[in-house]
């Protein structure tokens, strides 16, 4: 499924900071509480993995997890709705 939506416009909605010339970006990881930026998101194929502690995903789950979500699809319209998008077939 492609999203309407960005890795990059999704994480700096969350306060990251990215580099629009680059295709991946580091952050410290909120899975293991690393704070040395190991945690590898790959913005053009919208998934991150820690090198630190394996811990590995999409945007959605990664948003879903940070944000406290029961569930991708909840992540996925409080994305939709923080974005201002809509979808075509709603």
């Amino acid at each position: 499924m492609e999203w309407p939506f960005r890795t990059a416009e999704v994480l700096e909605m969350m306060g990251y900071q990215i580099n629009s010339r680059m295709d991946k970006v580091d952050i410290p990881c909120p899975y293991c509480g690393d704070k040395k930026r190991h945690l590898n998101f790959n913005l053009k194929k919208n998934q991150f993995r820690c090198n630190r502690c394996g811990a590995f995903g999409n945007t959605l789950q990664f948003y879903q997890f940070m944000m406290g979500f029961s569930n991708c699809r909840e992540a996925y319209w409080s994305i939709m709705e923080q974005l201002g998008l809509k979808e075509e077939n709603q």
